[in-house]
């Protein structure tokens, strides 16, 4: 079953909880890792510093990789369908993992409304952040945490 959820007030703890929980339980880990993708021209004197705040801005909401397990209890941070209760926040476990067509691993969740789904990643955008020129990172990642 899903164990009742433990609330932090800090990203870290709630962090290092998970990392705690994932460390004891068996079997292999998987690694879903993100893929960014600049769109648009960047200005190239501030090429490299933009591209790093908008990494860091993104990695606040879609790490750069999420550690999963079978096993591991998983909330979803987007929402996939509402009509179905799959829905930011809503809770379940990794139950096994697909591959999809690039051979990335996708985990499968049985959320706790008994909807049994595959989470593939999805996109986030971050802009330029000081308003001049040009210029998104798209990330793509797996919704859950």
């Amino acid at each position: 079953g899903i164990v009742p959820t433990r609330l932090y007030s800090l990203n870290r703890d709630v962090d290092g909880e998970n990392e705690a929980r994932l460390a004891e339980l068996k079997g292999e880990e998987i690694i879903c890792r993100a893929r960014n993708n600049w769109r648009e021209a960047m200005p190239t004197g501030t090429l490299a510093s933009v591209k790093k705040k908008m990494a860091e801005s993104l990695s606040k909401e879609m790490p750069d990789e999420i550690r999963l397990k079978v096993g591991a209890q998983v909330m979803l941070t987007r929402n996939k369908d509402v009509d179905r209760s799959l829905v930011n926040g809503s809770r379940g476990v990794v139950i096994r993992f697909d591959r999809n067509k690039n051979d990335e691993p996708v985990p499968v969740v049985r959320f706790d409304c008994g909807v049994v789904t595959s989470i593939a990643p999805v996109e986030a955008v971050r802009y330029n952040p000081d308003g001049r020129g040009p210029g998104c990172l798209v990330r793509m990642q797996t919704p859950l945490k």
